[in-house]
């Protein structure tokens, strides 16, 4: 969450009550990171240091609605075994969704899709359809990047699958050829 435009240049204090905040004194929480206490309403003092040797300094107050979610899916990388391309027509078509399941047990508890960058992934565009028959170019490395969705929050965690794909041995014909010893 951006509260200021150059945040470097201020000091940032986390309180459960805006009285705590507009006092400013010890009573705030020490390590917003960790705080994991439920939905919550924090309010935050952003200050600026003592100017002019007045101790005091300014300061502005923020409210943000702090909500905790139970998502707890993990971010993971699944290296898919080579695929050589069968038929030798230079493509392989792949169905992503099949090792969902090594990433959440359930898919049905969330919103999958899959893409070609990870940008893409992080916004939600431009979503791989079908995703049950992508087609990779034979001999290539390709990464696609699953944006796991929570059903109920905005929280969301992208995983990616590597695939690596083999080009078809291509015979070519010779001539009958003798052999003298």
């Amino acid at each position: 969450i951006l509260l200021v435009t150059n945040p470097l240049t201020y000091t940032f204090k986390y309180y459960l009550t805006e009285a705590d905040a507009i006092a400013g004194g010890t009573n705030y929480i020490p390590n917003p990171n960790t705080y994991t206490s439920g939905n919550a309403t924090i309010y935050v003092r952003i200050e600026t240091g003592p100017v002019d040797g007045n101790d005091e300094g300014c300061f502005s107050l923020g409210k943000v609605l702090l909500k905790v979610s139970d998502f707890n899916v993990e971010e993971q990388i699944i290296n898919i075994d080579s695929i050589c391309d069968a038929d030798g027509d230079g493509n392989i078509v792949v169905d992503l969704t099949e090792n969902i399941t090594q990433i959440v047990p359930n898919p049905a508890d969330y919103q999958i899709s899959y893409h070609t960058t990870l940008e893409n992934a992080e916004w939600g565009l431009n979503p791989i359809n079908p995703a049950t028959a992508y087609t990779i170019s034979a001999g290539t490395n390709v990464t696609i990047f699953v944006r796991i969705h929570s059903l109920t929050d905005p929280c969301y965690s992208i995983s990616r699958l590597n695939y690596t794909t083999v080009e078809r041995p291509i015979l070519i014909s010779v001539d009958d050829f003798s052999l003298c010893v």
